[in-house]
């Protein structure tokens, strides 16, 4: 995602999620992380449109899309994309 660390993303979780719901418009975040919490814990498919900062202030309109892996032994894994839009 837009100019985030490398080292932020994916191996700490935690400290990519501060980075990233940071530079998620205000009007747009509570629904951007309700649709992520209700797709993680009902392990289905997201697809989810909102704005994002960059860190030079740029707006981005953002697409991300998600789907956990459904393979036995997967630990939890989740596979997605974001697109510019």
């Amino acid at each position: 995602i837009y100019d985030l660390p490398y080292q932020a993303a994916p191996f700490d979780t935690s400290a990519f999620m501060r980075l990233w719901t940071a530079r998620i418009h205000p009007e747009d975040l509570a629904r951007v992380l309700a649709e992520h919490s209700a797709a993680w814990m009902a392990r289905r498919p997201f697809d989810v449109e909102y704005r994002y900062y960059t860190q030079a202030g740029e707006l981005r309109h953002l697409r991300s899309l998600g789907a956990p892996d459904a393979r036995e032994g997967s630990g939890g894994r989740w596979y997605g994309a974001v697109q510019d839009n």
